[in-house]
């Protein structure tokens, strides 16, 4: 009888042919040299096909007969020392052309941080804007990568119980930390706003100041301070409940600014018609069109 303990495993996924694509790794010139090691053989490096001019990112080539491959981007130092880069192996789609950049850092926590409670004067309101961001692991580190931004309402309940309603807070530090190992999602910078008198601000037509003072001030202070993407692609908007309310309106009036709004258990049906108006609108308006006939049928 074969060994089981000795016998070769049997591979669970293997595809028809041998695939190939590239990866780009970029990662501050100065401080080593970058290679590759994948789960194919974990000892052995991968070196790069090709360096951009500024020596800024590494270009490499893989190959596997596998749809997908976990790997690990390493950094090694002028003195020889070798560094892995900080959290979960990256899951690479064999199958697909992926254009997207890694980031990898290597002497960050994994874990990411907030910054200090950020106040300035609205102008629009004719009171204080209070925001509290999340910065992703390696945001101080690797200092070439850019994120899309999550413009997000009630700021207070998002991150730590002491400010958060009934102390119940979203977790959502701990909830995009779990995505990022799964390679499920990109990293996030995460900005919460405070709310204001959300019966209001959140509500017609309250949030037509709001929205606006949401495009036009919290928007380029983000963008001065932060290193976030500049195209509306980069930018969502999210809320729940009433906050849900005015992320949709605010992305349905400032089209231009924000590619998406995220709502969760969003009351429409709250002294609003704003389902009836926006499903009256254009595509070109709002891109959210469809996803409001559903919730309509649900209400």
């Amino acid at each position: 009888m074969e060994n089981v303990l000795t016998a070769p495993r049997e591979r669970l996924y293997k595809t028809s042919a041998t695939l190939t694509r590239k990866l780009r790794v970029a990662y501050p010139v100065g401080m080593g040299r970058m290679i590759l090691r994948t789960e194919l053989d974990w000892d052995q490096s991968i070196e790069p096909l090709s360096i951009s001019e500024d020596g800024n990112i590494s270009t490499f080539e893989l190959t596997a007969d596998q749809p997908f491959l976990y790997c690990k981007p390493c950094l090694i130092e002028p003195n020889g020392t070798l560094h892995w880069s900080t959290g979960a192996n990256t899951l690479v789609l064999m199958e697909e052309e992926d254009q997207r950049i890694m980031y990898p850092f290597f002497f960050a926590s994994e874990q990411g941080r907030f910054s200090d409670l950020v106040e300035f004067p609205s102008q629009i309101l004719g009171r204080n804007h209070y925001l509290r961001v999340y910065l992703p692991p390696g945001y101080d580190e690797n200092t070439l990568a850019t994120y899309p931004a999550a413009f997000m309402q009630d700021g207070q309940n998002l991150f730590f119980p002491e400010e958060a309603f009934l102390g119940q807070t979203w977790d959502l530090n701990e909830t995009s930390q779990i995505l990022r190992s799964m390679s499920a999602v990109e990293d996030f910078v995460l900005i919460g706003i405070r709310s204001g008198d959300r019966m209001k601000e959140y509500t017609a037509p309250g949030y037509e100041a709001y929205a606006k003072s949401l495009a036009e001030e919290i928007v380029p202070r983000a963008q001065k301070l932060l290193r976030i993407g500049h195209h509306r692609r980069f930018r969502t908007v999210w809320g729940s409940s009433l906050g849900g309310v005015v992320s949709c309106y605010t992305v349905w009036q400032y089209p231009e600014v924000f590619g998406v709004a995220v709502r969760m258990a969003s009351t429409f049906s709250h002294k609003d018609n704003l389902i009836e108006r926006v499903l009256s609108g254009t595509k070109a308006r709002c891109g959210i069109l469809s996803r409001l006939r559903v919730a309509r049928r649900q209400l």
